[in-house]
């Protein structure tokens, strides 16, 4: 009889190296203005029923700040220096006013701040032996700062790229500059122009269509190419910011030339 030959067991498994490639998209910072109305929600109620477009409701904040001062030199030097230090102090008097009136109220606003944002009346200066009093006018305007950064962050969408989307707004980024009303102008209507900061990155999402193509068109462009070739040819596209190639075995210093065994990944940086 002769003897069979066993089988070999042993039968070696042909596996095909794989390769995966992480993409970062690149963001830039992005901004955005609006010239935004601050309409006494008082005297017009009608107006802000229309529901227009960037208005916000205000609420005027009245009152008068007093102060005193020693008299240390001359008395007219004193008369100035008071009355720099009643505006100076107004400020602070109608945030704490405003304080009050959103604890009464049950409210959230904020006081309007910056040149031109307080508007005074005249000043009342007495003297009385060695100290200098007086007392002025002031009067501000308080809204909802929230309604301010929805319509900015609004703005800020509709400014955008359209192949990019917008990962993150900076709310704390938000300035505002209060332009002066003009002479008959409507004082119930203050306009403040307003910007506000954000960072916007090129979307790359294999479920729609233009991302899809751009993947499909980078595995077919680093087929068998070398790494550094292929982080090269990668890197100069224009909505890639950054490259990494891993799971390679150590003894393979190219891409397969198998599609499939090529896996891109989108690692999107906040």
């Amino acid at each position: 009889m002769f003897n069979q030959p066993e089988e070999n067991k042993d039968t070696e498994e042909i596996i095909t190296p794989e390769a995966t490639i992480y993409l970062t998209p690149k963001s830039n910072p992005i901004s955005a203005s609006a010239n935004v109305m601050l309409v006494d929600a008082v005297q017009n109620a009608s107006y802000l029923k229309k529901q227009p477009n960037n208005v916000i409701a205000s609420y005027p904040v009245e009152i008068t700040v007093k102060k005193k001062m020693v008299i240390k030199d001359d008395v007219e030097a004193a008369k100035i220096e008071l009355e720099k230090e009643l505006r100076n102090s107004a400020e602070a008097q109608l945030k704490d006013q405003v304080l009050k009136m959103n604890r009464e109220a049950g409210i959230e606003l904020t006081l309007l701040t910056g040149e031109n944002a307080i508007k005074f009346g005249d000043p009342k200066v007495s003297v009385d032996q060695s100290e200098v009093s007086g007392t002025i006018p002031a009067k501000g305007i308080a809204f909802n700062y929230n309604e301010l950064v929805n319509i900015l962050e609004t703005r800020l969408k509709l400014a955008k790229s359209p192949e990019k989307k917008l990962i993150s707004v900076d709310t704390e980024s938000i300035t505002y500059r209060v332009i002066p009303i003009e002479a008959g102008a409507d004082t119930t209507r203050q306009i403040i122009s307003a910007t506000i900061n954000g960072i916007e990155q090129y979307e790359i999402n294999p479920a729609k269509e233009n991302g899809r193509r751009l993947i499909e068109n980078i595995r077919s462009n680093v087929l068998g190419k070398s790494l550094v070739e292929a982080k090269n040819h990668i890197q100069q596209l224009p909505s890639i910011d950054k490259v990494t190639i891993s799971n390679l075995p150590e003894s393979s210093s190219t891409l397969p030339l198998i599609p499939g065994s090529i896996i891109i990944e989108i690692v999107e940086e906040m």
